[in-house]
Protein backbone atom coordinates (compact mmCIF):
# COMPACT_ATOMS: atom_id res chain seq x y z
CA UNK A 1 0.00 0.00 0.00
CA UNK A 2 1.13 3.38 -0.82
CA UNK A 3 2.18 5.79 1.95
CA UNK A 4 -0.05 9.05 2.25
CA UNK A 5 1.92 12.07 0.54
CA UNK A 6 4.04 13.05 2.87
CA UNK A 7 5.55 10.08 3.99
CA UNK A 8 6.82 9.25 0.43
CA UNK A 9 10.71 9.75 0.59
CA UNK A 10 11.18 12.06 -1.94
CA UNK A 11 8.36 14.08 -2.04
CA UNK A 12 9.33 17.42 -0.10
CA UNK A 13 12.73 17.42 -2.09
CA UNK A 14 10.60 18.27 -5.17
CA UNK A 15 8.23 20.46 -3.85
CA UNK A 16 9.14 24.67 -3.71
CA UNK A 17 8.54 25.79 0.10
CA UNK A 18 5.03 27.45 1.22
CA UNK A 19 4.78 31.02 -0.36
CA UNK A 20 7.73 30.52 -2.36
CA UNK A 21 7.55 32.11 -6.15
CA UNK A 22 8.25 29.41 -7.44
CA UNK A 23 5.18 27.77 -6.77
CA UNK A 24 3.03 29.26 -3.64
CA UNK A 25 0.89 26.95 -1.22
CA UNK A 26 -0.81 25.96 -4.75
CA UNK A 27 2.73 25.21 -6.58
CA UNK A 28 3.37 23.49 -3.14
CA UNK A 29 0.51 21.42 -3.46
CA UNK A 30 0.59 20.14 -7.05
CA UNK A 31 3.82 18.29 -6.70
CA UNK A 32 3.21 17.11 -3.75
CA UNK A 33 0.55 15.41 -5.83
CA UNK A 34 2.37 14.81 -8.75
CA UNK A 35 4.81 13.05 -6.77
CA UNK A 36 2.09 11.02 -5.02
CA UNK A 37 0.33 10.04 -8.33
CA UNK A 38 3.23 8.99 -9.78
CA UNK A 39 4.59 6.71 -6.73
CA UNK A 40 1.03 5.21 -6.83
CA UNK A 41 1.12 4.40 -10.59
CA UNK A 42 4.58 2.97 -10.43
CA UNK A 43 3.79 0.52 -7.25
CA UNK A 44 0.72 -0.77 -8.87
CA UNK A 45 2.17 -1.03 -12.50
CA UNK A 46 -0.68 1.71 -13.68
CA UNK A 47 -0.88 4.19 -16.58
CA UNK A 48 -2.00 7.14 -15.86
CA UNK A 49 -4.46 9.06 -18.47
CA UNK A 50 -3.50 12.80 -18.44
CA UNK A 51 -2.51 15.87 -20.69
CA UNK A 52 0.39 16.29 -18.49
CA UNK A 53 3.72 14.89 -19.50
CA UNK A 54 5.67 15.17 -16.25
CA UNK A 55 8.95 16.28 -17.81
CA UNK A 56 10.38 17.78 -14.59
CA UNK A 57 9.66 14.16 -12.97
CA UNK A 58 11.61 11.77 -15.40
CA UNK A 59 14.77 11.68 -13.56
CA UNK A 60 12.86 10.01 -10.16
CA UNK A 61 9.94 8.11 -12.66
CA UNK A 62 12.05 6.95 -15.53
CA UNK A 63 9.01 4.69 -16.42
CA UNK A 64 6.80 7.48 -17.63
CA UNK A 65 8.67 7.64 -21.04
CA UNK A 66 7.49 4.13 -21.61
CA UNK A 67 5.16 3.69 -23.91
CA UNK A 68 1.54 3.48 -22.77
CA UNK A 69 2.61 4.78 -19.16
CA UNK A 70 0.92 8.24 -19.71
CA UNK A 71 -2.34 8.27 -22.22
CA UNK A 72 -3.34 11.55 -23.21
CA UNK A 73 -7.30 11.89 -22.75
CA UNK A 74 -10.38 14.19 -22.82
CA UNK A 75 -13.49 14.89 -24.58
CA UNK A 76 -13.97 16.03 -27.67
CA UNK A 77 -18.21 16.65 -28.96
CA UNK A 78 -19.02 15.57 -25.63
CA UNK A 79 -17.20 12.07 -26.33
CA UNK A 80 -14.23 10.47 -24.11
CA UNK A 81 -11.62 10.27 -26.30
CA UNK A 82 -8.12 7.93 -25.03
CA UNK A 83 -5.25 8.27 -26.97
CA UNK A 84 -4.68 4.75 -28.70
CA UNK A 85 -7.60 3.58 -27.65
CA UNK A 86 -10.25 3.14 -29.77
CA UNK A 87 -13.90 4.16 -28.68
CA UNK A 88 -17.07 2.36 -29.26
CA UNK A 89 -19.05 3.71 -32.42
CA UNK A 90 -22.35 5.52 -30.92
CA UNK A 91 -25.92 3.36 -30.63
Amino acid sequence: MTPPPHEIPGVARHAPPRGSRAGGAQGHDCRIADSYLLTVARDDNAPIVTNDRYRDWADDFPEIARPGRLIRGGYRNGTLWLDGIESPAPA
